[in-house]
C-alpha cells in the first residue's frame, strides 16, 4: 500500500463519519433502557390481548 492510498482511505473514513455520525440522531427507538422496557411490556400486553378481540383464547 502506498502512502497515497493510505491518505485516500483516511479521507474516505472521515467522510463516512461525517455522513453517518449525524444519522445516529435519526434512528428510531428508545434511548433509555427504562422507556424501552416499558414499550416492550406494553407491546407484549397488546399481543396477548389481540386474540381476545376475535373471541379466541391464547
Amino acid at each position: 500500500m502506498t502512502p497515497g492510498q493510505c491518505q485516500t482511505w483516511w479521507w474516505v473514513c472521515v467522510g463516512g463519519e461525517a455522513v453517518f455520525g449525524p444519522l445516529i440522531f435519526l434512528m428510531s427507538g428508545r434511548w433509555r433502557p427504562k422507556r424501552a422496557r416499558q414499550d416492550a411490556q406494553l407491546h407484549d400486553l397488546a399481543v396477548r390481548q389481540e386474540p381476545e378481540k376475535f373471541g379466541q383464547s391464547a
